[in-house]
């Protein structure tokens, strides 16, 4: 009997414990799982239900709906940056919704809270100091009055192995250390070598792109989706897709529109080789599809677009002629703008931070208003747009900022043909 005993009272405790929830109390942070319970937490990972409490299981009223819910300021530590970000800036990383959600949180007669939805946001960081820190007030509308509480949390990542994976993971560098991760289904990786100490913040997935697929249905296409991470960090960082070589390759941009990146193929390793700045989208096709532009005239980037120019004035060094004939020829057989050429070394190099230039230079007959810069990448013999604008200052000499070694393209206006 006593064994009986022992083992009922053991059944009645746990039974008596599954039914107990936690209290929670206004401004806490709670976590839904996949049980529907709620646990209250302060390091929150993107993709996963968070609630912030706003009326406790106490004060539950089923008509006092909490109205016209907003962060009334937000900070967040920029993990890009040393600088604190506020209000639209920081609210890419933490955004609430616009109502309130009855939530079961306790039991008995007082088992219902309300709280707000906390969307934690996947983010594009090149570095990462295990979390981000987030502080800000809420306020909120309950019957005529307002409400307001201080809440604060972290944003952290769980930690990526050999392989990038579909939630967002972080992978931590040394200086110096060879960058290798392999992508989610095989078949290619990423490489390089990197610059500094640091942690990428990055995923990717396989799932099909049914706009481009509808556009293209007698075509096997495999996609690799990334998160648009800047591989700023890493040198000569380089996207391996290996491939039989009548397969064809293509970058993604927005509005689904296809950079050809064909030409990157080695047919010696089995692969297409790209260098790349961003850790962007891209298809594998066994059919040539339709493309905006291709790796002679774009970049691989993300943002950054490439192209190039037809002839006008050059100031280079003399070293790397190959490299700057290839370029020449690049530039003269598909635009018409006017430009210059300049370089700083002559291979094309990510630096460890972006330096501005000032050099003497004649712009005759170039829009000095509407000038843009590119750089070079030799071994894919593209031009890759940069997103700072080239100026003239008041001492008539030419300023450039630029994070890239090599050569460099400073065109009247956007090339074009």
């Amino acid at each position: 009997m006593k064994k009986w005993f022992t083992i009922a009272a053991a059944a009645a405790l746990i039974a008596a414990m599954a039914a107990t929830s936690m209290a929670v109390s206004v401004g806490d942070i709670v976590y839904e799982d996949d049980d529907d319970d709620y646990e209250e937490v302060t390091s929150l990972t993107p993709g996963e239900k968070y609630y912030v409490i706003l009326v406790d299981e106490g004060d539950y009223d089923k008509d006092e709906k909490p109205k016209t819910i907003k962060w009334d300021s937000i900070e967040v530590d920029d993990p890009n940056e040393d600088e604190t970000l506020e209000g639209s800036k920081a609210k890419k990383y933490a955004s609430l919704s616009s109502g309130a959600t009855r939530l079961k949180t306790g039991s008995g007669s007082e088992k219902y809270s309300w709280g707000v939805k906390l969307d934690v946001k996947s983010i594009k960081a090149a570095d990462y100091d295990d979390s981000i820190d987030v502080s800000g007030t809420i306020t909120w509308k309950l019957d005529g009055s307002t409400e307001e509480r201080d809440v604060s949390f972290s944003i952290e990542y769980e930690e990526g192995g050999n392989e990038f994976e579909e939630d967002v993971m972080s992978y931590e560098f040394d200086r110096n250390d060879d960058v290798e991760i392999d992508f989610p289904d095989g078949d290619g990786r990423l490489t390089g070598t990197a610059n500094k100490d640091f942690t990428l913040i990055a995923s990717m997935d396989t799932d099909y792109n049914s706009t481009i697929g509808n556009k293209y249905p007698n075509a096997n296409l495999d996609f690799y989706n990334g998160n648009g991470v800047s591989l700023t960090y890493i040198k000569n960082a380089r996207l391996h897709f290996e491939a039989d070589d009548d397969k064809y390759l293509y970058e993604i941009t927005d509005g689904n529109k296809l950079v050809d990146l064909s030409s990157t193929y080695d047919k010696g390793k089995g692969e297409f080789i790209v260098s790349a700045r961003s850790l962007g989208k891209y298809v594998i096709s066994d059919r040539k599809l339709s493309a905006s532009s291709s790796a002679s005239s774009s970049s691989t980037s993300g943002k950054d677009t490439s192209s190039s120019s037809s002839s006008s004035s050059s100031s280079s060094s003399n070293k790397g002629n190959s490299s700057l004939a290839n370029l020449q020829g690049l530039i003269a057989r598909n635009f018409s703008n006017k430009f210059v050429l300049l370089s700083y070394g002559t291979e094309y190099e990510v630096m460890n931070k972006a330096q501005t230039f000032s050099v003497s230079v004649k712009l005759n007959g170039m829009d000095t208003s509407d000038l843009v810069l590119y750089t070079y990448d030799g071994a894919n013999n593209r031009l890759i747009g940069s997103a700072n604008k080239p100026k003239v200052g008041n001492d008539g000499k030419l300023y450039f900022t630029t994070n890239t070694k090599g050569y460099y393209v400073v065109s009247s206006g956007s090339l074009k043909k």
